[in-house]
């Protein structure tokens, strides 16, 4: 399984004690998009991130880490590179397609290849239901892959993690009130808990159908049509 951490300035005992515990068998991503600057995680200690990052080496846990190219760190993924090879990680850039909405505070040049489709058009489609098919290509179905937050919530994706913290919008809200306020927290429960229960294992997919209760549209959004708009990793330098 490949976990997917994202870190910011929060408390190495609370990271330990909610998070490390239950990830240290594991493959970690951690989302660190600058070497010297992580201007896209707001409110980020890049102190306590690495502090995080060497309690779990401490337990013998292998990590890789995760970074978003955007404009204005492209000059720091050689610098990041050689961090990343010091402190024994793998290192990925990764580019996502959320990333070319004008909305956006921070731009990706490199993100605008993924797909010609505009953000507004997408969005459009996804929360108004505008599409016949999901065809959803997920990540943590196909791949395996979860994502802890920072407040110790397990989501398939980061997608669905922007969307809680978010608040943006009404199906994340009632999937909570339906499931449960906590049913995904690490807080509450543990983690094969969490990823053997009943939304997991069959709500999540019997959801991407748009007419489904609990459809999420952010599914349809991210993943949708075949996986056109799926994110771009890569172990090879940009050019």
């Amino acid at each position: 399984m490949v976990v997917c951490c994202y870190c910011p300035d929060v408390c190495r005992d609370c990271f330990c004690g909610a998070v490390l515990s239950v990830i240290c068998e594991y493959v970690v991503h951690w989302s660190v998009d600058g070497a010297t600057r992580n201007d896209y995680r707001e409110n980020v200690s890049l102190d306590r991130v690495w502090n995080n990052i060497r309690a779990y080496h401490s337990t013998g846990g292998h990590s890789i880490w995760q970074y978003i190219i955007f404009d204005y760190n492209e000059d720091e993924v050689d610098i990041a590179r050689q961090m990343a090879k010091e402190n024994r990680m793998k290192f990925f850039t990764r580019k996502s397609w959320r990333n070319t909405s004008s909305e956006n505070k921070f731009q990706s040049k490199q993100s605008k290849s993924i797909d010609s489709d505009s953000h507004f058009d997408v969005y459009k489609r996804a929360y108004f239901g505008k599409y016949e098919t999901p065809n959803i290509k997920c990540r943590h179905k196909i791949k395996n892959e979860i994502f802890i937050g920072a407040n110790g919530r397990v989501w398939p994706c980061c997608h669905l993690y922007d969307e809680h913290v978010k608040d943006g919008h009404k199906s994340i809200r009632h999937l909570l009130d339906v499931q449960g306020q906590e049913f995904n927290s690490l807080y509450t429960h543990d983690l094969l808990e969490i990823l053997n229960g009943e939304w997991y294992q069959h709500v999540l997919e019997d959801s991407w159908n748009k007419e489904h209760d609990l459809n999420l549209p952010r599914c349809y959004m991210a993943c949708g049509d075949h996986g056109k708009r799926e994110v771009i990793k890569s172990d090879k330098t940009e050019t």
